[in-house]
């Protein structure tokens, strides 16, 4: 007599299958106690069943943003004596150590008991981001036989956000020009960025860029950019003579969202201030003339200001056609810088202003 023995997977649990090979007396005790368990004979053929445990933590391999406890199912396939227990293993894989129930400091495999048996679950121990950990489960029967196969699930922890940055608009550098748009990068130690979303804000208005209706609105939205670790949005009407503030926020791919940081602030005004000159008429007749005064305004109600040196004259001889540089008059037109009340800094007004003061040759 010949007995062939397979191992059989299947879906709800292991069996050995015991068949006859060759006609005659099979005493199936033998094989019994051998497996410590009762087969189901049917068509001459022996099955012994196994137990065996799931896990049902993540899909294996995935970065995950949170892991309070695993869940699991374990059964033991007719004729078996029924789940009796379900035991977990926990690995460090980063350091390859094992938790014992306090730490992670085993230096070899230990399973820890779990609560329940068809249906179980385990609660993890806290877990250190950027980390690999396994997991692994074990079955026992009530004749106290172990499973021997296993299926290892293992995933990275993450519960860092990732942080956003803008580069442009830059941040209190106010312009005469609308920006082409606005650009930033995004970076995430453990996980990569799922999606990098802004925020535009007209400060002067209270009001917030709406993409769906393109203008601004009442009520913060926030968009989605183009592109992840490097980004951008082009898509945005500005209006001059506002102040604005833009804010990002980043996602990584287990789902953790950033806190939006303050943000880049700047003020876009395209019109240039205008300047008076009062300390005497246009074409008047004088004696002396010690000081040359003024004033300049810059509009919209909303504005950059004049930058510490934003205000220079030029003067120049009518009769010699020859410049004032400060000290003396030379032939070349030269710019004297005058002294203004302070007010904020707006280095790109100055090229305006410049060729504003121009015409007055």
């Amino acid at each position: 007599m010949q007995i062939k023995v397979v191992l059989k997977v299947a879906a709800l649990g292991c069996s050995l299958l015991a068949s006859v090979a060759a006609a005659g007396e099979f005493d199936a005790k033998q094989v019994d106690a051998i497996f410590a368990r009762t087969s189901a004979q049917a068509d001459g053929v022996y099955r012994y069943g196994f137990p065996r445990s799931d896990l049902n933590v993540v899909v294996d391999g995935v970065t995950i943003k949170s892991a309070p406890s695993v869940t699991g199912t374990a059964s033991d396939p007719s004729p078996g004596s029924g789940v009796a227990q379900v035991s977990l293993a926990i690995r460090n894989v980063t350091d390859n150590r094992w938790w014992d129930g306090n730490d992670f400091t085993a230096t070899t495999e230990r399973f820890l008991l779990a609560t329940g048996t068809t249906s179980w679950w385990s609660p993890l121990p806290a877990l250190t981001t950027g980390k690999t950990y396994e997991l692994k489960s074990k079955g026992f029967d009530a004749a106290t036989n172990a499973q021997s196969s296993f299926v290892v699930n293992t995933f990275t922890f993450d519960n860092l956000a990732p942080t956003t940055v803008v580069v442009s608009p830059v941040n209190n550098v106010n312009v005469k020009t609308a920006p082409a748009g606005v650009t930033g990068t995004a970076a995430d130690a453990t996980a990569p960025i799922n999606q990098v979303e802004l925020s535009v804000k007209n400060l002067t208005d209270n009001t917030f860029w709406k993409p769906a209706s393109t203008a601004f609105a009442a009520g913060q939205a926030w968009f989605t950019a183009t592109g992840t670790s490097s980004w951008f949005y082009n898509n945005i009407t500005w209006i001059a003579g506002k102040q604005y503030l833009v804010q990002t926020r980043g996602t990584d791919n287990p789902g953790n969202l950033e806190t939006p940081s303050a943000g880049n602030s700047f003020i876009y005004e395209s019109s240039a201030p205008a300047t008076t000159i009062t300390s005497h008429t246009n074409n008047a007749q004088l004696k002396a003339l010690n000081t040359l005064s003024g004033t300049v305004t810059d509009s919209p109600a909303v504005n950059a200001g004049v930058d510490a040196n934003g205000v220079r004259v030029v003067i120049r001889n009518m009769t010699n056609t020859l410049y004032w540089t400060g000290s003396s008059f030379d032939v070349s037109s030269t710019y004297v810088a005058a002294v203004h009340a302070s007010g904020p800094a707006d280095e790109e007004r100055e090229d305006r202003l410049d060729d504003e003061l121009r015409d007055i040759d």
